[in-house]
């Protein structure tokens, strides 16, 4: 979780240790909506375990063709399942 990452925004200061990582890997859209057929898109990815030194939980999360790479949200979506396990708001 360096300083300035996408990971340290969700997790750099969180009460409990976090283990992750993020990706985002390249794609090409191939869904339903014909006008945007073949155009390049990013998967957004995060797996993560908690606490770190006894796990209970561990989450992936994967969410597809994304057109605007500065929006990556599955490291908010780890986070919003890991609150939601931990009984944080």
């Amino acid at each position: 979780h360096d300083v300035g990452s996408r990971s340290y925004n969700n997790f750099g200061n969180y009460p409990v240790g976090v283990a992750g990582k993020t990706g985002s890997g390249e794609s090409f859209y191939q869904g339903e909506v014909k006008e945007i057929i073949n155009e390049l898109t990013t998967n957004s990815t995060y797996v993560a375990f908690a606490p770190y030194e006894n796990p209970e939980i561990a989450v992936a999360v994967i969410v597809p063709y994304i057109r605007n790479e500065s929006v990556l949200p599955a490291g908010d979506l780890v986070k919003a399942t890991m609150d939601a396990y931990f009984g944080f708001n």
